[in-house]
């Protein structure tokens, strides 16, 4: 019964859920007698579609509760005077009616257009250089389908352009010195040309030789005496120890000069390579003979600067038949345009050749007409230590005495004022057309493109020349600024390079230099930088921070100078170390007693290279005067500088 009524529950269930289930006869067992009904019931009525749920009172519509009439009453009394009052919307409208409804959109248009056409206008005129601008104007109606109307087109011709002309500075020296302070960048040198006319300072009239005054001024500063920087050198014992020299630099000079006469060859020349050509060096042994064997033009210049340096000139001196057979000899040797090059070719022999020449007629060109006596060299007997009975001068093939000018003498005087004159000018206008065109330097040969060792030595001779009396163009002088200009490391001028320089907006103050640097710096010193401009004194304190051995003589040459005529402490204190330094390493020994041979730069180029350099490095104290003042001993022996 279990089984049946579990089997009956599942088909009214099948029922129930939609299924389709057949009646079934229930069976009994056999031998179970049926104690009921087996008549199955009547099927319920087919089912309609479910009647929706109640409606919860949460969610059945409610009506509003009746107003009352006192309230009622009240709103209206409140919203009666509102009903008056018109909407704002309304007032808007007639307020924008006039502009945007009463006036046609075209007049509107065009009000606009208008005002834009005179703005620019007005812009148009504020730059008359730019010249009047093509104007197209339309006024478009907005209820106009998009057709526009054009107004006529403003046009206006152009005004011509005017090509822009380079304008040259005005001569100013204040305006160049404020540019340079305030560190611009250097054009090329093609590029930038400074006024020739103001390109240096001027000297004083008082420091120019009185019966020499050339036409033109180049533009050279040069030292305050008598004869532009050189009347010290007739009085040089006494200029030398109280300027910091001592008894044994004087004595270096002196073995030093000995040394180099004795290496004169017998034409009157000297060579590089001491050993060559005959001399009074008997069996010469000297050590690092110089392997520049063809640059006698050159080497002849530098050993007469160093003897014209300790005051010994043609027409007087203990050395003045030594100065007259090393004259004559470039005389003969140069060239019918000036030049002084040597055969193999070089501007370096010009230069020091041409030096040598001016700086010889500036000493002696007021002394011409005047009786020419032999000054013994510190009150010793007149007649030379090595050449006492003339037989120097007769193997020369020079007489041992003759006349000049109506006036006896006791030596002979080969070198006349005309031919060193003549000989001078035209080396100097030969100087002046070797000048790069462009750049304003020079270098090997003439006219290329320059380098600053080689500009030295010729700014030097246009100096000397200036001295002299002779005619410099002052144009050359401007150019060379120009060169320097372009060489300048850093925007202030405190270093220099080789043919080109950075120009960096600073350099430390340990930055390694090379002798480019004082060469720089004292072609900015006799070319009219003052003694307080920046790059001057930051130039100062390089070479005084590089005061050690090894620089070489071609260095300490140039900035011996440099820190001469700068004068003052840091003078000082290069002095102490350049003079010891070139006492303590002259030689002593056997035919080389007096001169010197160093491992710097550039000594490599032999023993009569570096005695000559060394000997006028000494010679700084009476060479040249001071540019910026005159150096005194102050009450405690010490070099002051008056400025």
């Amino acid at each position: 019964m279990a089984g049946d009524a579990s089997h009956t529950f599942g088909i009214e269930s099948a029922r129930e859920w939609g299924g389709s289930a057949e009646a079934t006869i229930g069976r009994t067992d056999a031998g179970d007698a049926p104690d009921w009904d087996c008549t199955l019931p009547e099927p319920p009525p087919p089912r309609t579609a479910p009647e929706p749920p109640p409606v919860r009172a949460s969610m059945a519509p409610r009506l509003p509760p009746p107003i009352d009439p006192f309230l009622e009453r009240q709103m209206q009394q409140q919203l009666a005077p509102l009903a008056e009052v018109p909407p704002p919307e309304r007032e808007q409208r007639e307020k924008g009616f006039v502009l945007f409804h009463a006036m046609p959109g075209s007049l509107v248009s065009a009000v606009i257009h208008l005002l834009l056409f005179l703005l620019l206008s007005l812009y148009v005129a504020r730059d008359p250089d730019r010249g009047a601008k093509l104007v197209s104007l339309s006024v478009v109606d907005s209820e106009d389908d998009g057709r526009a109307e054009e107004f006529e087109e403003l046009i206006v011709d152009m005004p011509p352009v005017v090509a822009s002309e380079a304008l040259e500075a005005a001569p100013d020296q204040a305006f160049w010195d404020d540019v340079l302070l305030a560190a611009p960048e250097i054009a090329h040198p093609e590029v930038v040309v400074p006024a020739l006319e103001t390109a240096t300072l001027q000297p004083d009239v008082e420091s120019l030789p009185s019966a020499s005054r050339p036409g033109k001024d180049p533009g050279f500063t040069v030292g305050g005496d008598a004869r532009g920087g050189l009347a010290l050198r007739g009085e040089r014992r006494q200029q030398a120890l109280t300027q910091g020299a001592t008894v044994e630099s004087e004595n270096a000079v002196q073995l030093a000069l000995q040394w180099l006469v004795r290496h004169q060859r017998d034409d009157g020349s000297w060579c590089f390579n001491q050993q060559l050509g005959d001399h009074d060096c008997a069996g010469c042994r000297c050590s690092v003979p110089g392997p520049y064997v063809d640059a006698l033009h050159g080497a002849t210049g530098m050993v007469l600067l160093a003897l014209l340096g300790a005051g010994h000139t043609q027409l007087q001196g203990e050395y003045r038949e030594e100065v007259s057979a090393g004259l004559r000899y470039l005389i003969q040797q140069q060239a019918s345009d000036g030049s002084l090059m040597d055969p193999s070719g070089n501007m370096y022999s010009h230069g020091l050749a041409t030096l040598a020449l001016c700086e010889a007629l500036a000493m002696t060109r007021d002394q011409y007409q005047q009786p020419v006596t032999a000054m013994p060299r510190w009150g010793e007997p007149a007649a030379a230590a090595n050449d006492s009975d003339g037989a120097g001068a007769e193997r020369r093939g020079r007489p041992a005495d003759g006349y000049l000018l109506d006036f006896a003498f006791d030596a002979t005087v080969p070198v006349t004022l005309p031919a060193l004159t003549r000989a001078a000018q035209e080396a100097i206008t030969f100087i002046e057309r070797a000048q790069h065109p462009a750049g304003g330097g020079w270098r090997y040969r003439p006219r290329q493109p320059g380098d600053t060792s080689v500009v030295g030595w010729q700014l030097m001779a246009l100096k000397s020349a200036y001295l002299a009396g002779l005619e410099v163009d002052p144009k050359v002088a401007a150019k060379a600024v120009r060169f320097l200009d372009f060489v300048s490391e850093d925007r202030v001028g405190s270093c220099y390079g080789y043919t080109y320089g950075n120009k960096r907006p600073y350099l430390e103050k340990n930055a390694p230099i090379t002798a480019t640097t004082p060469i720089g710096l004292l072609c900015r010193m006799y070319t009219g930088w003052e003694r307080r401009r920046p790059g001057l004194s930051h130039g100062v304190e390089r070479l005084n921070f590089w005061a050690r051995p090894g620089k070489g003589l071609y260095y300490y040459y140039y900035a011996t100078q440099v820190m001469h005529h700068y004068g003052g402490p840091p003078w000082e204190k290069w002095n102490g170390f350049m003079r010891d330094y070139l006492v303590h390493t002259q030689s002593h020994e056997g035919s080389e007693l007096g001169s010197w041979s160093l491992d710097g730069h550039h000594d490599e180029a032999g023993r009569l290279y570096c005695t000559a350099l060394a000997a006028m490095t000494l010679e700084v104290y009476y060479r040249y005067s001071p540019i910026y003042g005159n150096a005194t001993i102050s009450a405690k022996g010490k070099v002051r500088l008056d400025e």
